[in-house]
């Protein structure tokens, strides 16, 4: 019974999402503007849409794999309803629901999945900066504004370099036994796996 009034209630939220989503709407002129839209033009940008969320969900699916390996069929829909809830909610959070969704449905930590959208961002980031610099060549911009970009740009580097080598910390320590880990191995330097005790930390251990 408490399930069914749960799912009720998740209706009952959409419903309200697609309220706000749709709130000052004019359908009457939105049909108009579909009837002497060019079909084409309108099936060519889904097609490049979807290429695209296919993509983010192979590389969402790339960032978690330190974390658990998830095929990118099953991230599809908790990033398709994460960008919905952005369409309605303020300051991004629909990027925290898609963490949230993300950690539930796959038992990961939630602080690991809003790493990976953490991550994500800086690639968007970086990759929007690109397209800046690049353009900066051939176009005249103000010199504040490249400046600006260019301290992105910077920040972004840092901030995922730092966060990728605790990913790779993570990788690391998937392939170092439990029992070791569990002995203390992988937090010291200087023994048979990378980060494990020397060996009188083994023999107390094993005694």
């Amino acid at each position: 019974m408490r399930k069914k009034y749960i799912v009720w209630l998740g209706y009952l939220f959409g419903a309200i999402c697609l309220y706000f989503a749709f709130r000052g709407i004019s359908f009457r002129d939105l049909g108009q503007t579909l009837v002497h839209a060019k079909p084409v033009w309108i099936a060519l940008a889904l097609l490049i849409y979807s290429v695209g969320y296919v993509m983010r969900t192979l590389r969402w699916s790339l960032l978690l794999k330190p974390v658990r390996n998830i095929h990118s069929r099953q991230l599809f829909w908790p990033m398709m309803i994460g960008f919905f809830a952005n369409n309605v909610l303020p300051l991004r959070m629909g990027e925290v629901v898609r963490a949230h969704i993300c950690g539930k449905k796959f038992e990961i930590s939630r602080t690991s999945s809003l790493g990976s959208i953490f991550l994500e961002r800086i690639c968007d980031t970086l990759a929007f900066l690109t397209t800046f610099l690049i353009s900066s060549l051939f176009l005249p911009f103000p010199p504040y504004m490249e400046t600006g970009a260019w301290l992105l740009g910077g920040g972004c580097v840092a901030a995922g370099r730092k966060r990728g080598q605790r990913y790779g910390h993570l990788e690391h320590r998937e392939h170092v036994p439990y029992a070791a880990r569990a002995a203390g191995w992988g937090h010291h330097p200087g023994s048979q796996w990378p980060g494990a005790p020397d060996h009188s930390r083994l023999s107390t251990c094993l005694s």
